[in-house]
């Protein structure tokens, strides 16, 4: 079999899939490919790409020239290969399923019935209402209003309380309508439960404040004085521990800073929660709140409670805030020996 040639600007311009019968040449760098169907890629021939021969003892001959057209009655051999076309007429088309030919013979029959003509019944029989099919509209019923009365009568209140009453029960879900409503136009409105529980929500949440929790995180430890301080994280709990080589009072604080969030509104009483386990010799405890000038707007002191047992205290945060100011939380205490101040993780509930 012969072999081709292709040229292409650049091997990108290659089609996805070639074909054995041709050799496809880069033009942007001279080199030659051969397709390889075997592997569904290109062989760069300088790297073992072949001739590929090709047995084409099965091929099919081609019949003598036809002329060509566009015909919708096509005509073709055993070797599959279109020998003539011609125009489908209706005698050409058989009947389907659903749809069937219409005949000279039934086409004289149709054209010979009158306008307007009936058939098989006179014009009494086929106008008489009680042979009629179909649907009508009420308005053209002359005893409608009066035949639908007495047939359902109009509801009153001890109908409908009899109906309610013999109802089964059933498990509420946000679909069921709970509620009628009248409008301002004396339109009977239907109000599911989901609508009632989203108008109750907003009601409430109106009436009483909705709480939320300042969640903490960056925790630092200074010291303020004494030789030594550090903070160890273990969840869940941290450990504040003060080592000094010499007597005296020496300090510490575990501060964080937290931007107030877009839904606070303000800090309720008693808003913080924190609990302590001391070694150590407590003086002073306080819990401060600074602004984010670094100047103290709330206090609350705290007395220590006895050692090796845990503390819980609840301050509270004075001062005026907004959503979206930054606030300084800052647990500060006094000792006048070394040891340690665990504290568990605490928070700070506000209003929003």
């Amino acid at each position: 079999m012969e072999i081709g040639h292709i040229g292409k600007d650049s091997f990108s311009d290659f089609p996805p899939i070639g074909s054995e019968r041709y050799i496809y040449i880069d033009k942007l760098n001279g080199n030659e490919y051969y397709w390889r169907d075997s592997i569904n890629d290109y062989v760069l021939k300088s790297e073992g790409g072949a001739q590929v021969n090709v047995d084409v003892s099965g091929k099919v001959d081609a019949n003598a020239p036809i002329t060509g057209a566009t015909k919708t009655k096509v005509t073709y051999d055993s070797k599959g290969l279109v020998t003539g076309g011609a125009d489908a007429t209706q005698d050409d088309i058989s009947d389907g399923t659903t749809y069937k030919q219409y005949s000279q013979t039934e086409k004289t029959k149709l054209s010979g019935i009158a306008t307007g003509a009936t058939a098989n019944s006179s014009d009494g029989v086929l106008l008489d209402r009680d042979n009629h099919t179909g649907t009508q509209t009420a308005s053209t019923i002359s005893d409608f209003n009066a035949a639908a009365t007495s047939a359902a009568p109009a509801e009153t209140t001890t109908s409908l309380g009899i109906l309610i009453d013999t109802a089964g029960s059933a498990t509420p879900n946000d679909t069921d309508y709970i509620f009628t409503a009248l409008t301002s136009g004396g339109v009977m409105k239907k109000i599911t439960q989901l609508a009632q529980k989203a108008f109750l929500k907003t009601y409430f949440d109106a009436l009483y404040a909705k709480n939320g929790t300042i969640p903490f995180s960056d925790l630092i430890a200074r010291p303020i004085s004494g030789t030594a301080g550090s903070l160890f994280y273990s969840d869940p709990y941290f450990d504040f521990v003060l080592t000094s080589s010499g007597g005296g009072t020496k300090s510490g604080e575990i501060r964080c800073m937290q931007v107030l969030p877009a839904d606070f509104v303000s800090f309720p009483a008693a808003c913080a929660s924190l609990r302590m386990y001391r070694t150590i010799a407590v003086t002073t405890l306080e819990f401060r709140a600074y602004n984010s000038a670094g100047t103290l707007i709330s206090q609350t002191n705290v007395s220590p409670s006895s050692l090796n047992t845990y503390q819980e205290f609840t301050p509270s945060i004075s001062g005026t805030w907004t959503a979206g100011d930054k606030i300084i939380f800052v647990l500060y205490f006094e000792a006048t020996n070394n040891g340690s101040v665990r504290y568990l993780p605490f928070r700070v509930n506000y209003n929003r």
